[in-house]
């Protein structure tokens, strides 16, 4: 619920439609919607003087989008027309390399041209991505995919409600200033290229029709500079869905779809700043379990001797999940888990993309093993979870490593006095073609640095 003693105020912002140039072989659009909430004390005429002044009008991408070049090109082709338009004097932006900015993740992609955009305007960064932030962000985007919606309520929550029952968030948070945007591109193709700088794109410089609200929700200025480093102020998150078919707020359904969600919010002073532990998985404790038939629904073969695991189904139609398994015990006892993340690497493809015939790959979660003991059991196949769907990992990988940003239910369930495991398993069991399609990710067993990862971010109350 939200504290009473706060002044909240809304601002609901229309959905706005936009045709974008169309990617070779497709035809792509994207929508947008955001909210900014704020609560404070001061009379809401202060919101006028909030955020930097405004383009007179859209200022559409100019070029292509096949990399940094193109990036560049386009905002700084914005930044000359805003000049043009207002007056003003905003420098030209240069983005790193192409193979710096490959190794970004798409939080810290977003948060460089945010922060680029609020220096170079006078404003100051942002402090950086925050892991309970992103991970709302990230739950809010699984969920609009997953349930085929559009809005910033299709939860049952509003954005502030959503991050305030975040347990770290809602206990140290400013009462300044809570936003959210939301943006998604579709295609009849099956990929969509740099999802994530066109959507921080589109919410600074085409987004007249929605009063340029997305463009105040990344430029707001007046948070608290109480916590962290001096002169930066606000945490930011980013969630990325991919997937289809999806129609959400389109008159028809798509094929493939990218959904991103923006998430900012302002830390109180006393706001603790995490550890972070990365686990590699246990070898002798991965493995894959093949289903004995294709509507059995449970495990018939078993191999946990190999540098792979397997997920997909093979030319049976019979589903493949795999387990990993992870020595957690050393996370302190007292620590207070904040994020938890997921990252296999890929070996190989076989037959077609599971990502496009099997929809999204899946990640369960049990405190301790799921059979018996910690070794590979037939029954991992079948065997209760502790916790069913936690996590979603992205259909684009970042070079050959997949991750999934796992939510909030996971990290209760992260085991301080021993071992986690996840099963990792597609959406669809089979596709039903009589023709294997699966990915073999390395396991526990392959050179370390190919071995599954498991990141966890906590602080010690």
């Amino acid at each position: 619920m939200k504290p009473k003693a706060m002044h909240i105020i809304r601002f609901f912002l229309l959905i706005s439609i936009a045709v974008l140039p169309a990617q070779p072989a497709s035809t792509l659009h994207a929508s947008v919607d955001a909210a900014i909430l704020t609560a404070h004390s001061s009379p809401p005429s202060v919101h006028a003087l909030s955020y930097p002044p405004d383009p007179n009008a859209d200022i559409a991408w100019t070029g292509g989008t096949s990399g940094v070049t193109d990036i560049q090109n386009a905002f700084n082709h914005a930044r000359t027309q805003e000049n043009s338009q207002l007056g003003a004097s905003i420098p030209v932006m240069s983005l790193p390399s192409q193979t710096e900015w490959n190794s970004k993740s798409d939080g810290e992609k977003a948060l460089w041209l945010i922060n680029r955009e609020r220096i170079d305007r006078g404003v100051a960064p942002l402090s950086g991505i925050e892991s309970n932030v992103t991970g709302v962000a990230q739950y809010y985007a699984d969920y609009l995919l997953d349930n085929n919606a559009w809005g910033h309520e299709k939860d049952g929550y509003d954005p502030w409600e959503r991050l305030n029952n975040n347990p770290a968030i809602g206990a140290c948070h400013d009462f300044l200033s809570i936003s959210e945007n939301l943006a998604v591109f579709v295609t009849t193709g099956t990929s969509i290229a740099l999802p994530i700088e066109r959507a921080i794109y589109m919410w600074m410089y085409t987004d007249k029709g929605s009063g340029w609200g997305h463009r105040h929700a990344i430029l707001w200025y007046p948070y608290n500079d109480n916590s962290g480093l001096v002169g930066d102020e606000g945490f930011l998150g980013i969630g990325r869905a991919n997937g289809g078919p999806y129609k959400g707020p389109f008159s028809s359904e798509w094929n493939f779809a990218e959904l991103i969600v923006m998430n900012v919010f302002d830390p109180c002073a006393t706001w603790l700043y995490t550890n972070t532990s990365i686990f590699k998985s246990q070898g002798s404790y991965d493995g894959w379990v093949l289903e004995s038939s294709e509507t059995s629904g449970v495990g018939g073969k078993k191999n946990y001797t190999g540098k792979i695991v397997k997920v997909g189904d093979n030319a049976y139609n019979r589903q493949y999940r795999s387990i990993l398994s992870f020595d957690t015990s050393s996370i302190p006892d007292d620590a207070v888990i904040a994020s938890v993340k997921l990252k296999v690497k890929k070996a190989e493809l076989v037959g077609n993309n599971p990502f496009s015939t099997h929809r999204g790959l899946r990640v369960d979660i049990r405190k301790g093993a799921f059979g018996a003991s910690n070794k590979l059991q037939l029954s991992d196949f079948q065997a209760k979870a502790s916790r069913n769907l936690v996590g979603r990992f992205s259909s684009k990988p970042d070079g050959k490593w997949y991750t999934a940003n796992l939510v909030s239910a996971a990290q209760t369930r992260i085991n301080k006095t021993g071992t986690t495991q996840f099963r990792l398993r597609f959406y669809k069991d089979d596709n039903n073609d009589f023709s294997a399609d699966y990915f073999k990710f390395y396991s526990g067993n392959a050179p370390k640095r190919s071995r599954p990862q498991l990141i966890v971010e906590y602080y010690i109350p």
